[in-house]
């Protein structure tokens, strides 16, 4: 990859902090609204809660847990990954030699098991940038919801009702609800590796303008 294309380690180092503090900050808040909302957790939505009925400490216990899992997934991410040049002309000769190494191999990807190591890394980034804009986007909707509710918002209680079907609702509709997840995890993904493949482009350009130079 060209060197232009590549952060440093201390811009990368930065980015993951940023996103560890911002994670923190909301964490925090969240909780704080919470123990002002429902002291008891009584209209808390955690399903450790709503469904198994645990308490604060649990409630705790688990959100310490998933910070270090969300912190360890961000360092991958943002510090320990790097990208590989990939020579292709377009997005589908990317993704085939990215799954499989070779330019005429896109229907592959469409039903075959990748075994490339490179895939895995980009795949295992991909999902750990969903991963990471999934539980913000998750933590400043509850932050949303507990200022909504604590000042009488409609929109918080149809909201709250909505939770309610995907926790204890009935099959189909928890069905329902996992296909529209996936297609837009799906997406998600789509956009990923599409952005990939164009950083991928302009370090292809750079250097082929350097070679010509």
């Amino acid at each position: 990859m060209k060197k232009s294309e590549i952060p440093s380690s201390e811009k990368k180092f930065l980015v993951f902090i940023i996103f560890v503090a911002l994670y923190i900050v909301l964490d925090c808040i969240d909780f704080l609204l919470t123990y002002i909302g429902t002291p008891d957790l009584a209209r808390e939505a955690n399903p450790l809660v709503m469904i198994y009925g645990f308490g604060w400490k649990a409630l705790i216990i688990s959100a310490v847990i998933y910070f270090f899992i969300f912190a360890l997934i961000m360092y991958f991410v943002f510090v320990r990954f790097k990208r590989t040049l990939i020579p292709c002309r377009d997005f589908k000769q990317y993704l085939s030699m990215l799954y499989f190494g070779s330019p005429d191999k896109f229907c592959w990807t469409l039903y075959k098991f990748p075994k490339r190591k490179v895939y895995w890394n980009y795949f295992a980034v991909c999902t750990g940038t969903l991963i990471l804009f999934t539980t913000l986007s998750t933590k400043l909707l509850a932050i949303v919801e507990w200022i909504g509710y604590l000042s009488n918002s409609y929109f918080i209680y149809i909201n709250y009702n909505l939770i309610k079907i995907v926790y204890l609702g009935t099959f189909p509709e928890r069905a329902t609800f996992a296909v529209v997840v996936a297609i837009a995890w799906l997406a998600a993904m789509y956009l990923w590796y599409y952005r990939e493949y164009r950083i991928n482009k302009r370090a292809l350009a750079q250097m082929s303008k350097s070679g010509g130079s």
